[in-house]
């Protein structure tokens, strides 16, 4: 998302390039380790509440100059969860280099987002647009899911009325043909 916006601020941006959500990553990935052993947060853990873990999503390399792990190698840290599609999984399990890269330095995070502000660029407008895009796409897989639901009840409620259509015909040829008094009577036909 981001390569297309550096790419268009020259060539002192394009250094940037595949950095910005790896940086977003581990910004989140170091606040959650704040706020898990926060003084507030060891009362809850009291209480019985526990750590929550982080979860990445969307970790499989878009653009093809990156290897397809790109991505998931930079965000493996305790406590994180990262969900990938079978052919990044594939490349990461023939890799098999699992190094913790989780927390990050808050000193490069803080410098690469005040370098993407001197270059003019607005990351609050660009999480407004992400948050709105994500949003409407987990809107969209709920509703394709939801219709999933129906069509499915659908064919199982014409397959129980059938049935029952099936069954109710089964029963009445079992009455017209008294099976019932000639079972009791031990009528061997």
């Amino acid at each position: 998302k981001m390569d297309p916006i550096l790419e268009k601020q020259g060539t002192a941006a394009i250094k940037m390039a595949g950095k910005t959500a790896i940086r977003n990553a581990q910004m989140i990935y170091n606040l959650s380790e704040e706020i898990f052993s926060s003084e507030e947060f060891l009362e809850i853990r009291e209480h019985g509440g526990c750590d929550q873990r982080v979860l990445w999503a969307s970790t499989g390399a878009k653009n093809t100059i990156y290897e397809p792990t790109y991505y998931v190698d930079a965000l493996i840290g305790q406590n994180t969860v990262c969900t990938m599609k079978p052919d990044t999984l594939d490349a990461f399990m023939k890799e098999a280099a699992v190094t913790q890269t989780l927390p990050a330095d808050p000193d490069e995070i803080n410098s690469f987002f005040t370098e993407l502000k001197n270059i003019e660029i607005d990351m609050d407008q660009i999480y407004e647009q992400l948050e709105e895009e994500g949003v409407e796409a987990f809107v969209n897989d709920y509703r394709i899911t939801l219709n999933s639901i129906e069509t499915r009840c659908k064919t199982i409620r014409n397959a129980a009325s059938s049935l029952q259509t099936d069954l109710s015909g089964l029963f009445l040829q079992l009455d017209n043909d008294s099976v019932m008094r000639r079972i009791f009577s031990k009528d061997p036909t």
